[in-house]
C-alpha cells in the first residue's frame, strides 16, 4: 500500500504534494493508484491555491470517470479513508527518504562498477535532487545564540578560527563559526594558492578540514597541500618522501579530508560535512556546482541559489565555508589589481549577498613578476577593515606571506 499512504498524504495536504511531486513515478504506483494519482495531480493543477483535497468531491470525480469499473476503485479509496493520516508531512518525507536511500545505492553500485562516466553523473544529480528535497520536508534548524553572561566566550579569540596569512588575520580577527567567505578572482591569479594557504593554517591549528573540489583534481589538491605543509618543492618531495609525509602529519594533515564531486550539489555537500564534522569547508568551486530546485534557470540564480545554500550549511554545521568564485574581465580585463563587489562574475549582488568576507585576488604583470599578490576585502563584517594589501607568494610551496 506505498501508493495509498503517498495518495492519502497529498489528498490531506497540498504541502505534502508539492515535496513529492516531482520524484513521484505513477509507473510504480498499482493500477488503481495511478488512477487516482491523476485525479489528485488535476484537482492541484486546476487549482494552484487549493491546500488540500475535499474527498467528497473527488470521489464523486472518481465514479464518474471509471463509470463500470468504478467498483475497485471506490473501494481503494474507501479503505484509504479509514486509514486516517495525522502527519502528512512525515509521509512525505519517508517516501522521499526510502527514494533517496534506493537511489544511493544505484549510484553506489555504479560507482563500484565499470559504469560511464555520464550514466553516474546522472545518478549523482538524481540523488542530489532528492537529498535537497528531504532536507527541505525537514524542520530549520534554530540557533537561538548565547547567554548574555557566556556571549563574551562564543565570541571571543578562541572560539574564532585564525584566516591566514598572518595579515588577513590582523585586517579579520579571524572568523567565528558560521562565517562564509569567498575567493575570487581572475583564472590564474592564484585563488586556489590563497584558499589552500588558509586551509593549511586551519591544519596547523588542530583543525579539521573538508576540501571539496570540482575543478583540479583531488590529488593535484593534496599534492599542493603536501607541498605547503612540510615546506618543500615538488622536486624535494619526490627526493624526500617519507620526511615530507611525516612533517605533513605533524602539522595536521590527518585532519583533512579531500573529495572531488562530479559536479556535485549542496545537498550532497552536507552529507559529507555532517558525516566528517570539519571546522572549515572549502567549495572549489561554486560555479560548477549543480542547483537542483534552483528558483531560476540563468547562471546567476543558479549560482545564487548555491551560495545560499552553502551559507546555510555553514550556519549549520557551526564550520566556516570558503568557497572559490570567478571574477569578471571587466573594463581593465584580466589584469585588474583591486578587485570589487561587483567584479564576481554572473552576480553582483546575490553571491556578495551571501558572504561575510570577500577576498579578491588581484594580479597584473608587475606584481606576477615579483611573485605578489593583490587581496582586497570589498566586504568584510569580521571587522570592517575593508583595506587591501600586498602578499608574497611561493607557488612551488604553495604558500602565501
Amino acid at each position: 500500500m506505498f501508493d495509498a499512504k503517498i495518495v492519502g498524504a497529498c489528498i490531506a495536504s497540498r504541502d505534502a504534494y508539492n515535496k513529492v511531486v516531482a520524484h513521484v513515478d505513477p509507473h510504480e504506483f498499482t493500477p488503481t493508484g495511478q488512477f487516482w494519482w491523476k485525479l489528485v495531480q488535476a484537482w492541484y493543477e486546476s487549482d494552484p491555491k487549493a491546500t488540500g483535497i475535499d474527498a467528497g468531491l473527488l470521489r464523486d470525480r472518481a465514479e464518474r470517470a471509471a463509470g463500470r469499473n468504478a467498483g475497485m476503485a471506490l473501494d481503494w479509496f474507501e479503505s484509504l479513508q479509514r486509514e486516517t493520516c495525522p502527519s502528512p508531512d512525515n509521509v512525505a518525507w519517508e517516501v522521499l527518504e526510502l527514494k533517496r536511500t534506493v537511489k544511493w545505492r544505484e549510484l553506489a553500485a555504479a560507482m563500484e562498477g565499470e559504469w560511464d562516466r555520464d550514466s553516474i553523473n546522472r545518478l549523482v544529480i538524481e540523488h542530489a535532487d532528492l537529498m535537497k528535497a528531504t532536507s527541505l520536508t525537514k524542520r530549520s534548524t534554530v540557533d537561538w545564540g548565547a547567554d548574555w553572561d557566556e556571549l563574551s566566550d562564543a565570541v571571543s579569540a578562541g572560539k574564532r578560527l585564525r584566516l591566514w596569512p598572518e595579515k588577513l588575520q590582523e585586517k579579520t580577527d579571524g572568523a567565528l563559526p558560521g562565517t562564509h567567505i569567498v575567493v575570487f578572482g581572475r583564472p590564474e591569479s592564484g585563488k586556489t594558492l590563497i584558499t589552500i594557504n588558509m586551509v593549511c593554517g586551519a591544519l596547523r591549528d588542530g583543525h579539521k578540514v573538508l576540501y571539496i573540489g570540482n575543478e583540479e583534481g583531488v590529488n593535484t589538491i593534496r599534492e599542493r597541500i603536501r607541498w605547503n605543509l612540510a615546506g618543500m618543492t615538488r622536486a624535494e618531495v619526490e627526493k624526500f618522501k617519507d620526511e615530507a609525509n611525516a612533517r605533513v602529519r605533524r602539522k595536521g594533515g590527518d585532519n583533512l579530508k579531500t573529495a572531488h564531486l562530479y559536479p556535485g550539489s549542496a545537498a550532497e555537500i552536507e552529507e559529507y560535512v555532517d558525516e566528517f564534522k570539519p571546522a572549515m569547508l572549502v567549495v572549489d568551486q561554486l560555479r560548477n556546482l549543480h542547483a537542483p530546485g534552483s528558483r531560476g534557470g540563468t547562471k546567476a540564480q543558479r549560482l545564487d541559489d548555491v551560495a545560499c545554500d552553502i551559507r546555510q550549511i555553514s550556519a549549520k554545521y557551526s564550520c566556516v565555508a570558503v568557497s572559490i568564485g570567478q571574477a569578471n574581465a571587466g573594463e581593465h580585463g584580466r589584469h585588474k589589481v583591486w578587485l570589487d563587489l561587483d567584479d564576481f562574475d554572473e552576480s553582483r549582488t546575490g553571491v556578495p549577498g551571501q558572504a561575510d568576507l570577500m577576498i579578491g585576488v588581484g594580479v597584473d604583470p608587475t606584481l606576477d613578476a615579483h611573485n605578489q599578490r593583490a587581496l582586497s576585502l570589498p566586504k568584510n563584517k569580521l571587522s570592517g577593515d575593508h583595506a587591501g594589501f600586498i602578499v608574497n607568494i611561493d607557488r612551488y610551496r604553495s604558500k602565501v606571506q
